[in-house]
């Protein structure tokens, strides 16, 4: 099962690796200093949006890396609080995450 989750996240890691790198390569745009305000408004925001994407992309791909990283020591899949397995749901979601549902609810609370 290991394997087949770590050929899913290699493949989602390269997926995301190379949508940032085409995104930054693309990221060229020019607010229209000349236009008016709504042109000059609209460019700012297709800046902000293409920043945000590659933002999110980035944390995606470190999130990734993280459960490469924990499958490889034999840590992936596992509560780090509780022990018990984290679902499979919770994984595919969310990439990296040390801790399942319970145990994440628990800390929520707590803080």
């Amino acid at each position: 099962m290991k394997l087949r989750e770590k050929k899913t996240l290699v493949k989602k890691y390269s997926d995301l690796r190379e949508q940032l790198i085409k995104t930054l390569e693309h990221s060229d745009y020019e607010v229209d200093v000349d236009g008016d305000v709504v042109d000059k408004l609209q460019g700012q925001s297709l800046v902000r949006v293409q920043n945000q994407i590659s933002t999110n992309n980035l944390m995606k791909l470190r999130a990734i890396d993280l459960a490469l990283e924990m499958i490889v020591a034999g840590e992936y899949g596992n509560c780090q609080e509780c022990g018990e397995p984290i679902a499979i749901k919770r994984l595919e979601a969310i990439p990296g995450v040390t801790t399942c549902v319970l145990c994440a609810e628990l800390a929520e609370l707590h803080k």
